[in-house]
């Protein structure tokens, strides 16, 4: 009966007398039927069939993938935080929500894919590499997990905001990792100044860290360019967030070079260090595609708004995407190339080189 049956799974379930659960018996077909009917032959040759041949082998999961690559005891140090990192983005990538390619909105509302306007799109590129050229010292950091960063960062500064971060107190440095003797290395070496002529009014009233200031004239295209993603985005950022959008509060364009590395690591975005922004869009203009994971950090805070969200979606070159409220202050987000996202050995993804680059742009400043 169906009582008896729930009875038997719940035992099971629980651990308790298990073992004494069997199948339903099954009625006995009459002698001849079994000899002499054709359609139960047939039968019996198939379930003979079905009883030799091999079992269906199943695709290892990311988590026992990792423990096979963790037990080289060859591995360095950092192989293993390269391989920690991998495990974790594919992990997550199995467990998300996919989003459609052509439009994000819907599960997060504070997560937009947009195609960046075809016009501007080739200006964009021209801007990444006119940063790239124009910083003289590129500074490497280390994440958190004391590895060494695989994106050499810089920084453009719109016109007097350079000055205003150094106002505000933000540091531009890695969440509890550099001092601000390296701070300063940072501000002053991997940062330019974008103008549309050439002048020296973000030297005033920041002594020191500003006497190095590069200041240089960005092409005639970049402020068409950026004026025009930045209207393009705004019907897809959350009311309460929509005001910071906007070329008065467009702090820096920062330029990512992953040195042909397949991932980036979940990560969050420090407000007063340099994941500073109240806004952040990210442009691919260069490279394959990818997939973006976007992941609530914390789980286990009863107050996290997005509690248990989990999820990603493609990338390609001319496309572009926006984290902001939500997504962006509870969030960790990270990257993982498609060739990289199709192995399943993590040795192996972890040898893929990809061609990426994106260009990040920056709005508002928190308190």
């Amino acid at each position: 009966s169906p009582v008896e049956k729930g009875k038997q799974f719940e035992e099971y379930h629980n651990g308790k007398e298990a073992q004494n659960i069997r199948p339903p018996a099954t009625k006995k077909m009459k002698p001849h039927d079994t000899k002499f009917s054709p359609v139960s032959k047939k039968m019996e040759n198939t379930s003979a069939s079905k009883e030799t041949a091999a079992p269906e082998k199943k695709a290892d999961s990311p988590t026992s993938q990792f423990v096979v690559a963790m037990s080289d005891p060859s591995l360095s140090a950092e192989d293993r935080v390269v391989m920690r990192s991998i495990s974790e983005l594919k992990r997550c990538l199995s467990a998300s929500k996919q989003l459609p390619s052509s439009d994000t909105r819907g599960y997060c509302s504070d997560v937009s894919k947009f195609q960046i306007p075809l016009r501007h799109y080739n200006p964009l590129k021209d801007l990444h590499r006119f940063i790239v050229q124009n910083v003289t010292t590129i500074v490497k950091g280390r994440d958190k997990a004391g590895a060494r960063d695989s994106k050499r960062r810089m920084y453009g500064f719109l016109p007097g905001q350079r000055a205003r971060l150094l106002g505000a107190g933000i540091k531009l440095q890695t969440f509890g990792e550099r001092s601000n003797h390296e701070h300063q290395n940072l501000i002053q070496n991997a940062c330019i100044n974008l103008e549309p002529k050439h002048n020296k009014s973000d030297k005033k009233g920041h002594g020191s860290l500003l006497d190095c200031v590069k200041n240089v004239t960005a092409p005639a295209l970049t402020w068409d360019a950026l004026e025009a993603v930045t209207k393009h985005i705004q019907p897809l950022v959350p009311d309460s967030h929509r005001p910071y959008v906007c070329m008065d509060h467009l702090i820096a364009v920062q330029p990512n070079l992953p040195d042909g590395v397949p991932y980036q690591s979940l990560h969050m975005e420090y407000p007063r260090h340099d994941g500073f922004g109240v806004v952040i869009v990210i442009l691919a203009l260069f490279g394959d595609a990818s997939k973006v994971i976007v992941a609530s950090d914390n789980d286990n805070d009863a107050n996290n708004p997005v509690k248990g969200m989990k999820l990603s979606f493609s990338l390609r070159s001319g496309e572009g995407y926006v984290l902001s409220g939500e997504s962006r202050h509870f969030c960790r987000h990270g990257v993982l190339c498609d060739k990289a996202a199709e192995i399943q050995n993590i040795k192996e993804a972890a040898r893929v080189k990809s061609p990426r680059k994106t260009l990040i742009l920056r709005y508002g400043l928190h308190s």
